[in-house]
Order: structure tokens, then C-alpha cells, then sequence
């Protein structure tokens, strides 16, 4: 099979079955009862979205994202605040440095030699990402609290948006 049949293959079937389940350091084997294909997608969607969080809140080319780092920085004159979200986003970030690679070279894009090879990279192990959550949750919960006056339960939301999606359909 020539490279670029390999990496049409790759992208149509997504990483190798035994990468993705390691890449998170963790066993997938009973997260799902679906296929595997189900178990891949939740575990790039994962790394996408822990990365995508902590990005840089100004990249290489001089664009600010929606990220921690953005809201820590406006938020650096209100104290002791700003000194609780630096500590999050610290341990946040040392999370993304674990999954980054993974990122990278599974997610973000189909690295030949990476998937070739079929060695987990970015792991991560179960309690270092319900830190990650946990942490996350805490900072959105303290932006929130300092914003709007309340604390916020993010994983609340989905509960809520979920209920309110059937409430729709219901009604229709």
C-alpha cells in the first residue's frame, strides 16, 4: 500500500484501534458498549478539546483565542482571584504538555510515521484527567462567581441543554 493510500485509510478508519485507548493512559475497553470507532472519537474528542482550552491565548501570529490563559490575564488586577485561576492554569496546562503530542500527531493531523509505528504517545492516566476536569471546572465556577455572581457547575450545563433539547422536540 503506497503512503498516501495508508494516510487516506487513516482518515477514513481513524488511528489504529490500539492507539487512541492508550493515548489517554487509560483502559478504554469497558467506557463503551458501541465499536471502538465510538471509544476513538470520544478519546480525539477529549484530547482536542483539553488542548484546545489551554492553547496560548495569543499564538504565534498575534491572534487572541478563547482560552484560560486570556481570562487569566484580564482578570490579573482582581486579587487574591487572579492568584487561584494562575494555579489552575498552571495545572492545566501541565496536562495539555502530557496529551499535546497526541494531539498533534493523532488529532490535529494523521502523522504517517506516528500511527506506523503504533506507540501510545500523550498519556495520560485517569486521575490526572479528573484533575483536569476538576481544575477546569473550578476555574469556569470562579469566573463566573467573580462575573456574574453565582458559581457555575459545568457539568450541570449539559444536563440542563440536554433536557432543554427534549423539552424542544417534545413541544414540536
Amino acid at each position: 500500500m503506497t503512503t498516501l493510500a495508508l494516510a487516506q485509510q487513516r482518515r477514513r478508519e481513524g488511528p489504529h484501534p490500539d492507539i487512541a485507548p492508550r493515548t489517554l493512559g487509560a483502559d478504554w475497553s469497558n467506557v463503551s458498549q458501541g465499536s471502538s470507532s465510538a471509544t476513538l472519537s470520544y478519546s480525539e474528542f477529549a484530547i482536542s478539546s483539553a488542548c484546545r482550552v489551554t492553547d496560548p491565548w495569543i499564538d504565534n501570529f498575534g491572534n487572541k483565542n478563547l482560552t484560560v490563559g486570556l481570562f487569566t490575564n484580564l482578570l490579573s488586577r482582581f486579587q487574591p482571584l487572579h492568584q487561584r485561576l494562575v494555579k489552575l492554569q498552571t495545572s492545566l496546562e501541565e496536562h495539555r504538555e502530557r496529551i499535546k503530542d497526541a494531539r498533534n500527531k493523532l488529532t490535529a493531523h494523521a502523522d504517517l510515521e506516528t500511527i506506523m509505528a503504533g506507540e501510545p504517545i500523550g498519556a495520560a492516566t485517569w486521575p490526572q484527567w479528573h484533575q483536569f476536569w476538576k481544575d477546569l471546572g473550578e476555574f469556569v465556577s470562579l469566573i463566573n462567581e467573580n462575573v456574574n455572581g453565582s458559581p457555575f457547575e459545568i457539568r450541570a450545563a449539559g444536563v440542563r441543554g440536554d433536557a432543554e433539547m427534549m423539552l424542544k422536540k417534545l413541544q414540536n
